[in-house]
């Protein structure tokens, strides 16, 4: 059976780069990964957060928005 992916996933890896209000430089990405939802990687320098719930349109939102979607569970 093939694994279906989500649109974002299926039309490649999407990736944005941010500076967060203390300046640090964060890269967020969509990975869908086998016996797990799609979740976005937020990694910086010095640690990495994983989302599991965001919005479609996550790669149009803004840096604030970013920041604040990257501190939830």
């Amino acid at each position: 059976m093939p694994l279906i992916l989500p649109p974002a996933v299926a039309q490649g890896r999407r990736e944005r780069r941010f500076v967060d209000a203390t300046g640090v430089a964060w890269s967020v990405r969509e990975k869908a990964t086998l016996g797990r939802r799609p979740a976005l990687y937020f990694e910086s320098a010095a640690t990495f957060r994983r989302v599991t719930q965001y919005p479609h349109n996550w790669y149009e939102l803004g840096p604030d928005e970013l920041e604040i979607l990257s501190h939830e569970t």
